[in-house]
């Protein structure tokens, strides 16, 4: 890697190649969720991590019906 003395400021990009299973999202959710129910499962997202999406979604839509800044 060149240092910043020599003008490159960045590392060079690396690529990885990472496996993953095809799968129906909304039926994995389903399927994590009646784990949880019957208590086979840990819930993949905390019910504190939901309400802050739901936190930062709210804020976005008001920014975009209202052209405001949004505090969350």
């Amino acid at each position: 890697m060149a240092s910043p003395e020599q003008g490159q400021l960045v590392a060079p990009i690396e690529r990885e190649q990472l496996s993953y299973e095809k799968a129906d999202p909304l039926s994995m959710q389903i399927a994590n969720f009646c784990g949880v129910i019957r208590g086979t499962a840990d819930p993949v997202v905390s019910g504190r991590e939901g309400l802050k999406t739901l936190s930062v979604i709210d804020a976005i839509k008001r920014a975009a019906e209202t052209g405001d800044l949004v505090s969350i």
